[in-house]
């Protein structure tokens, strides 16, 4: 396939982009970097952020929008048409989740 997700050298945001090549059992190129990076690298970025995802020489930005777009490619977004919302809504609930979880523990509430 040849994709390239690119992330920093944490899970992170690209985590669950990263499972879905694992589960798919598809090779990709898992390019991370370090954070003290960061500064030099941000403007070669749609958006100025990660994760980005290389395919065919396009760069597809945001995590949910590489995740849908993996799992369509991938043959993962379930057998009929009705199970694609549920699976994405059971996704969105893992974000909320994470985000509630990232909140309790910086101290920050919504």
């Amino acid at each position: 396939m040849g994709d390239k997700l690119v992330y920093f050298n944490a899970r992170g945001r690209a985590e669950v982009s990263r499972m879905l090549f694992i589960v798919a059992g598809v090779e990709f190129e898992d390019y991370r970097f370090d954070r003290e990076n960061w500064p030099t690298l941000k403007t070669q970025f749609t958006y100025g952020q990660v994760p980005i995802l290389e395919v065919d020489g396009v760069r597809v930005a945001q995590s949910q929008a590489i995740e849908r777009f993996l799992a369509r490619r991938l043959g993962l977004r379930g057998l009929s048409d009705i199970d694609a919302p549920l699976i994405e809504g059971d996704a969105e609930e893992v974000i909320d989740i994470a985000q509630a979880l990232h909140e309790s523990h910086s101290g920050r509430r919504g």
